[in-house]
């Protein structure tokens, strides 16, 4: 009987993606087939993977799927995920051009993928028929690959287990052990001229200075030039001090971060929701917020509670206080409600949802109705809003 394999890049992994891949058993598939470029991957998933990822890499990994097509031409189905983007497609359409064997593989996509394939010409079939070759210039151990083929199976959510690739770079960095005194303020995000991290350095500054309570690690320089940047204004703290205050260039070590944190602050204008918020919220680390249009999209019940005034730095600094000394009673009830609406918007079952909607119109012809995306208003949907729009329709 022919195996009907997924196969993702995960680019964007997060434990929702894995009660999607446990939902998907529900629509038929066997398998599912991945390569990562962060940090994480869940267990239950085929790593094909061994260094950093690369053009060259990429390569190698569709290399891996047709090598596995060559093989096994009678008892494997390929269903790309959120290949969408027509970029990316013809990427795989040349890797395929010199052509000694033909099978199907069906492009998936979803979301705002979804209505930029649907212009294409690909829509009136989305059974796509690629010119493949194994190169030379990629050996895989072939026969270790084959044989994993059949190892590998999706594990319900709450036994799937997530694993770090390569070393802990970032942990030497980190000079100091968290005792039960001290507080640890996050920022982990790329430094960016409007995301203020001047602005949150400067309150670092001057709560460290009145405190000995609170430690900051600001968390998302792209090269030794920002570190510099951001370090010119810790260098006003008394050398005894400046540790307190810790600079570090982005790294896949985030599980880490959010583990010291008791506060994650945003003092960030951004134009959207940032994955970062919604992963502290998870994480159930309260979050510090600017006041932007996007806030009260989160948790509109008692929002004003984490939000500073955007730009100032009393205020900021106001409200890091009211964070650190606020008892755990108040914190707790802030995160749980912070987390069940980004449950609720942003997570996992919401997520498995929209995208059955989408294979149901693969396998079933099923009408999407895609104004439930809302992408002209820029409205988060909640699970139960999508459901009744649906039943609407």
């Amino acid at each position: 009987m022919q195996k009907k394999i997924l196969v993702d890049g995960l680019s964007a992994l997060t434990d929702g993606n894995v009660a999607l891949y446990y939902r998907l058993k529900r629509y038929g598939f066997d398998h599912l087939l991945a390569y990562r470029s962060a940090d994480r991957l869940p267990s239950p998933a085929l790593q094909v993977r061994t260094k950093k990822f690369s053009a060259n890499y990429f390569i190698e990994f569709f290399q891996f799927v047709f090598l596995l097509i060559k093989e096994k031409p009678d008892l494997v189905e390929f269903y790309l995920h959120q290949f969408g983007r027509l970029g990316v497609l013809f990427e795989i359409l040349k890797i395929g051009s010199c052509l000694f064997f033909r099978t199907p593989i069906t492009v998936i996509c979803t979301g705002r993928e979804l209505l930029d394939f649907g212009r294409s010409r690909f829509l009136k079939d989305l059974s796509v028929k690629l010119a493949l070759r194994c190169s030379k210039r990629f050996q895989i151990k072939e026969s270790y690959m084959l044989s994993k083929l059949d190892e590998f199976d999706i594990v319900p959510r709450e036994k799937a287990k997530f694993i770090h690739n390569g070393v802990f770079e970032g942990l030497s960095k980190c000079q100091f052990k968290k005792s039960k005194d001290q507080k640890v303020v996050l920022f982990f995000n790329s430094f960016k001229v409007w995301r203020n991290v001047d602005l949150l350095a400067e309150a670092a500054l001057e709560l460290v200075r009145r405190r000995n309570d609170v430690v900051f690690l600001l968390v998302g320089a792209r090269n030794r030039n920002e570190v510099d940047s951001v370090s010119n204004i810790v260098q006003r703290i008394s050398p005894q001090d400046r540790w307190r205050v810790q600079i570090h260039q982005m790294n896949d070590n985030r599980e880490f971060y959010y583990g010291l944190a008791d506060l994650f602050v945003l003092p960030a204008d951004l134009v959207w929701l940032n994955n970062s918020v919604l992963e502290a919220m998870l994480l159930e680390v309260p979050v510090l917020l600017p006041d932007v249009e996007w806030v009260d999209k989160i948790v509109a019940d008692g929002v004003s509670g984490f939000v500073h005034e955007h730009k100032n730095l009393s205020s900021l600094v106001s409200k890091i206080d009211y964070f650190l000394d606020i008892d755990k009673q108040s914190v707790s009830a802030i995160v749980s409600r912070a987390k069940a609406e980004v449950l609720d918007k942003f997570g996992s079952e919401k997520r498995a949802y929209l995208h059955s909607l989408f294979y149901k119109t693969v396998f079933t012809d099923y009408e999407v109705p895609c104004g439930i995306f809302e992408g002209d208003k820029v409205r988060v949907l909640s699970l139960d809003e999508i459901k009744k729009a649906v039943d609407d329709t």
